[in-house]
């Protein structure tokens, strides 16, 4: 997407190194939760790629019974910059009539995120609805590292929903709002069971990344 503004012949000099995570980074171990599942959103949202999908797929099947079982972490989404005051997220939850399980956190260090990142059960990544979606977010790589499962919204075919899919992941477009409730419901529900793709998350850890930057140097150096 990049190169095409320049002549054809570059793209051959052209490579693309990865965002990566370090497993370092992350705390070995989860905390004890309180019982209930943590559903989180670590992040900003924007006027195209806003919260309100997920708040519509959670409003329909909210009930008593499922309140008792799930919090919901929005993680960093009050801030000026994107337009998120938070009296404009409360209303939003209340509309929406899922405020009582929702935990509004103020905006953390990357090494905190890391930490809410690994104790949860399911983070959420979500891309504006745009055709030919060219997004592919660096939390996304953040969220696989911590191992915690992810769930995404986004176009299909975007490259957030290929890298999903390649790990084991699911993830649902804008015109599937129906099915990303019914599956909201069941990773509440505990009914979700993931086989992770061990060997294509292992490929995006530190060590490779960066052995692929030194081999890139060095082929460059040979050249």
């Amino acid at each position: 997407l990049i190169m095409k503004k320049y002549p054809s012949s570059w793209l051959k000099k052209t490579t693309v190194i990865s965002h990566c995570y370090d497993d370092k980074d992350y705390p070995g171990k989860r905390e004890v939760s309180n019982g209930k599942l943590i559903l989180s959103y670590v992040g900003a949202f924007y006027s195209e790629r806003n919260p309100e999908i997920l708040f519509e797929a959670l409003q329909k099947i909210i009930n008593t019974d499922l309140e008792s079982k799930l919090e919901l972490r929005l993680i960093g989404l009050v801030n000026s910059y994107a337009g998120y005051s938070l009296g404009k997220i409360k209303k939003l939850l209340s509309d929406y009539k899922i405020d009582k399980i929702t935990k509004i956190i103020a905006p953390v260090s990357f090494k905190e995120s890391l930490v809410y990142m690994k104790n949860s059960d399911c983070l959420l990544v979500i891309d504006a609805n745009f055709l030919n979606s060219p997004f592919l977010p660096s939390k996304l790589f953040d969220y696989a590292g911590s191992r915690t499962m992810i769930l995404g919204v986004t176009p299909k075919y975007s490259p957030t929903d290929i890298f999903l899919r390649k790990i084991g992941y699911s993830s649902f477009d804008y015109n599937e709002q129906n099915q990303l409730a019914e599956y909201l419901e069941k990773i509440i529900n505990r009914e979700v069971n993931i086989k992770v793709n061990k060997q294509f998350l292992r490929s995006f850890c530190v060590e490779n990344i960066v052995g692929e930057f030194i081999d890139l140097f060095e082929q460059s150096l040979n050249n």
